[in-house]
Order: structure tokens, then sequence, then C-alpha cells
């Protein structure tokens, strides 16, 4: 995803279709054992169950898994003891298979099931610490949209959607609760966040009649034809009491019990400051960057990857004329950038069929200044339920909406979880949550649809390498303020050395403090996937292939970093190469998993934990550009 600025209201709608085919690299021994694949439809079919919201935005037709719908609400914010039982359950039943019994993708099912239940567990512990009115992370813009973009496929849908919107005010309660008890332990959000809260709760609460809960639903009721037109009308009549009546009071309530709290924190601005804060960081990066490597190791793989940048960049600025840098692509809108990355795919990425979209601009009413576009994950039995969203206030020119729609569509987001479903996965892998994975994979296919855009070498390098740069250097400050404790003046002291501006610096150190770990995923996850590449190209030569490469990181879905690295490990070895011993990216992957012993790692499935609040499958294109106002290389 991105962030930015605002967003225009006119809408465009696209619908297409991609021919592709997925590819095997290398073989996989199918002696499947039919008890796990029972196992985990269970536990999809259980965790569909437990999250009516979840399930509703997961699967398009419940009753052909034997789904039962379960309770109609916004969720519920479950406590540790409960997070942790109900994970340890699933891992020791988890642990009764054989191992050895399971196909080649079945062990890669039990290892990522196993990594996601044990971060749960070891995340868990920390609840204290989860701050769910954080701005990276709030229930209250989340459950805005959740709302706005709530599917309504059948007249049921239109009534369990009014019934969810009455459940918001005490989900809110509950929140309100939690977050006053951890105010009197001193844990609280500093000024700079609760300000960012309180401006967004004004906006949301100023509105009535054109709220956009009210102006979309109201929207969606008249484009459905399972309505007739008195059921419209009294749906339509029904939800704008209720936002008018229960949701935004709730929001102002909000706004009043925050505000009653202000100055609360006894601790510093950043996450390493509050208590066992290092720790919950670290529990927390293991989600956030798909990695069992600590807070050290994973700053030791980004700083490596960013003085790359930093010196590549420096270098082409040097040599790189004003012309070629203000070059920009030919397309200009989303009808015909999809169309261009849909044709140009085939030149390093496998191909897939039945691939069908659309693409629109967002409302402006539900716009966010954070938001330049999100993908809308499509159901796991409906791949053609794909929606991307462009803010188009924050698209500033054709190649930042070039960027956004790589990223995004193709080959990013949209096209990863396409090509996923395609290899017809087991359905509970559909529904974790790789965050490392998932935002590495759009960044690196982001930069390598750039060679493919119609600029000259030079301006290609140049997108490249300034993206690159611009996140990795935000995850490595996130790293080091939230992760380690360093000081501003270390940090500082650090770039300088480096030869980055330190107004640039500046900015960015104040940005990872309001919102922790936001752009980690970015950072981290583009130099894993940008590292395990170069290793590839460099073991192979001229035997390294792009379309395999690419199909060996895609084949198994969005996973832990540990399991895509031992993935490119065996194909190097299958093309006769051989993998860098001393690799910043090796990860050990043994062949038989851990056990219940291991020290857990962590995992949080469908958003922050406590919370209980649908993921509902939206991947956004964070910006976190807007404060970039400087030359990060200038005085």
């Amino acid at each position: 995803m991105k962030l930015i600025k605002r967003i225009a209201s006119a809408v465009l709608g696209i619908a297409m279709a991609v021919a592709m085919n997925p590819i095997s690299v290398y073989a996989d021994s199918e002696t499947s054992n039919s008890d796990f694949d029972d196992f985990m439809k269970s536990e999809f079919v259980d965790t569909m169950e437990n999250d009516y919201t979840t399930m509703h935005f997961s699967v398009a037709d419940p009753d052909a898994y034997g789904i039962q719908k379960g309770d109609v609400s916004i969720g519920k914010i479950e406590d540790k003891d409960t997070i942790i039982s109900e994970n340890q359950e699933s891992l020791d039943k988890l642990h009764k298979f054989d191992y050895d019994s399971l196909s080649d993708t079945q062990k890669e099912d039990y290892k990522e099931y196993e990594n996601q239940l044990e971060a749960a567990i070891d995340q868990a512990q920390y609840i204290d610490l989860e701050m769910l009115f954080e701005p990276s992370s709030d229930v209250i813009s989340n459950i805005v949209t959740n709302m706005t973009e709530f599917v309504l496929r059948s007249k049921e849908d239109a009534q369990d959607y009014i019934t969810v919107s009455k459940s918001i005010p005490d989900y809110l309660d509950q929140a309100i609760k939690l977050t006053q008890e951890q105010s009197a332990k001193g844990i609280f959000l500093t000024d700079t966040m609760l300000d960012e809260i309180e401006e967004w709760l004004d906006g949301f609460t100023s509105k009535t009649t054109d709220n956009a809960l009210i102006v979309i639903y109201s929207n969606r009721l008249k484009a459905a034809s399972f309505l007739n037109d008195e059921e419209k009308t009294s749906l339509d009549a029904e939800n704008q009491k209720v936002v008018l009546e229960q949701i935004i009071p709730a929001y102002q309530k909000v706004r009043d019990a925050l505000e009653a709290l202000r100055g609360t924190r006894k601790y510093g601005d950043s996450v390493f400051d509050l208590p066992n804060g290092a720790a919950y960081y670290q529990a927390a990066l293991k989600g956030k960057a798909s990695s069992d490597k600590t807070t050290q190791e994973l700053l030791e793989i980004s700083e490596s990857y960013l003085k790359e940048m930093v010196q590549k960049l420096s270098l082409l600025q040097n040599t790189m004329s004003s012309t070629t840098q203000n070059e920009k692509v030919s397309l200009t809108t989303p009808e015909e950038v999809l169309s261009h990355l849909e044709k140009e795919l085939g030149n390093e990425f496998p191909t897939l069929s039945s691939f069908t979209y659309h693409a629109e601009y967002l409302d402006a009413s539900v716009a966010t200044d954070a938001i330049v576009a999100y993908y809308m994950q499509c159901p796991v039995d409906d791949a053609a339920e794909n929606s991307i969203k462009i803010n188009g206030s924050n698209i500033s020119d054709e190649n930042n909406l070039y960027e956004t729609l790589a990223h995004e569509g193709i080959a990013g987001h949209m096209y990863q979880r396409n090509y996923y479903i395609s290899t017809k996965p087991n359905e509970l892998r559909l529904v974790m949550d790789t965050l490392g994975y998932t935002e590495g994979w759009a960044m690196y296919a982001e930069n390598q649809m750039w060679n493919y855009s119609g600029l000259s070498a030079s301006a290609v390098s140049y997108h490249q390498l300034e993206t690159s740069f611009g996140y990795t250097i935000d995850a490595v400050i996130d790293l080091m303020v939230n992760g380690l404790g360093y000081s501003d003046s270390k940090v500082q002291s650090y770039f300088k050395d480096l030869g980055v501006n330190s107004t640039y610096v500046t900015n960015i150190i104040d940005y990872v403090k309001e919102y922790p770990l936001l752009l980690v995923p970015y950072g981290v996850g583009l130099s894993y996937f940008s590292q395990l590449r170069e290793e590839a190209e460099n073991a192979l030569g001229s035997k390294f292939n792009a379309t395999e490469f690419n199909t060996v990181l895609l084949n198994n879905g969005s996973r832990s970093f540990n399991l895509v690295a031992s993935d490119v490990q065996k194909y190097i070895e299958a093309q006769g190469g051989t993998a860098s011993a001393d690799s910043a990216l090796n990860e050990t992957e043994d062949d038989v998993p851990a056990t219940s012993e291991k020290e857990p790692t962590n995992w949080v499935l469908f958003g922050s934990i406590g919370a209980g609040l649908a993921a509902i499958g939206i991947i956004a294109f964070i910006a976190g550009r807007k404060f970039r106002k400087d030359d990060p290389f200038g005085a």
C-alpha cells in the first residue's frame, strides 16, 4: 500500500483478462496426507465462523464450505489468555501430524501455519502495549474502511450491514475501557499521535447526512438488483438513523475519552521507551517483516541494501540530466496503465488465466491523507472480485500512477494473490497475513515493472533507486529508533556519515515515532527480495532466468522469509549453482519442523491482536513521502 494526501471523486471502472499459466520450476513430491488437508480446511472454517466480518470479506459463498454464520458484529476484543489458548490449541493439533508423511506443499503449509500460530502466542504476551488508537493501526479508521468496503451480494448482506453497524458503539466502548486501563499504567499515545487521531475524528463527526457511512451504503443499495425499491428505501433510512444516532455519537465519545487522557503517557515517544518496548517491538517485527531474525539482524540486512542504494543513487544523480529525471511515461489513465502492465507482464513473470479486475477512484468522503491506493483482496472463492481503489488527489503525475498500479496491481499485490489462487492452495493459507512478504513483493514487482515503462535506461534506474532508497531508509530508521533505542543524535550522526541531509533524516525520525513499524514491511521486504535475486543472479550467471526465479518466489504464496530463502536455495542448487554460505539472508530451515518447545515467533491473524477487527484483505500503498520535501543528499 501507499500513503499521501486527499482524493478526487471521479470514478473509473476497468474489467480485463490476462492469459496466464503457472510454471513449475522443480517437482513437488505429492504424497499427500488427506487428514492434514482436512485439518487445514477445518481450521479455515473455524476461523471464518469465529469472526463474521472476516468471513464476509474472505468468502463469497460460505455455504459451499459448510461455514455457519456466527455472531453478526464488527468484531470483539479478545484478552491475552483467550488468544494464547486458542492459538495453542491449534498448534497442538498441528504438531500431532507426522511431518514426514506430508507432501512438499503440505510441508510448506505446515511450517507457515506453525510460524503464524507461534507468532500469535508470542505477540499476545505484550498485548498491554497494543494501543488501539495509535494512528498507524487505529480501530476507528479501520472500522470505517470495513463498512465502506462492505460488499452487498444479497438481501441478507444488506441487512447484516445494518446489524454490524449497530455493534460498533459497543466495540468502541470496549476499546475505550482498555485504553483507560493502559493509561492508568502510563501507557498512552504521545501528544502528536493524539492530535492526529483527534483531527481525523473531528473530520468524521463533522459530517452528518453527507457522512461516508451514509452516502456509500446508499449508493450500494441503489445498485443492488436483488432489492426492490421499498426495501432500498427502508434500509437506507434505517442506516441513516444508526449513523446519526449511534455511530457519530460513539465516535465523539471516543474523542472526548482520548482527550481526557492527554498527557498520561509516562514514557518517551518511541516504542523502545515503553516498558518491555524492545521485546514488544521484536515480537511485532516478526509479523511485520515476515522473519524470525532479530531486530539487529534485520537492521544489518536493510543497512546493507540501503548503503548500496545510497552509493548508486548518488552516482546516478551526479551524471543524470534534469531532462532524464523529468521523463514521464506516456500512460495517463488507470485503464491505459493496467493494460500496458498486463501486456508486459510475461517479460519476467509467470502467466495466469482468467485474471479479471477493476480499478476506480475513491470517493472523496472516505479518502485520507495517508493512502495513495489500495487493493481489496478477492475472496478465496471468487478470483474475479479484484478491486483497486486510487486516491486521486494523491497521484502527482503519470509516473506516480504507473508505480502505484504496478505496486497494487500488476505485478504487485493483485497479481501475486491471483497467481497463488491459481495454484489451488489450502484456503487457510489465503487468509494468513504475511505482511513483510506481501509488501516486499509489491515493492520488488513495482521496481521490476519500471523496466517496461518506456522510459530511458537512466530514468528507469533513477526511479528504481529512488523508491528503494526512500522505503529502505524509513525501515532502517524505524528499526534503529523504535527497535533498538537509538537516540536522535545517534541516528543523525550515522546518516551524516552516509551523506544524507539532516533535515530529511529528522523528518523520518519524527514520522516513525508517530507511525511505528508502518513502513518496515516495505523496506525490509524489498531488501530481502532484492538481495535474494542478486544472490541467485551471482550464483547462476548466464543460467539465471527471471521468470523461473520469480516463479520460485511466488509458487508457495506469501510466507515467512526463512521459507522463501530455502526455496531460492533449492532452486539455485537445482540449476547447478551454489548459494553463498555467508549470505546476509541465510535463513536456516530444517527439514523437520520445530517442536512446541521452540522459542515462539509472532503472528496476528486478521490485524492487531486484541482488536478483533477484520483485516478485510486491504493491502494499501503507504507513501510515507509527504514529509520528504528536501533533497536527501542536499545541504
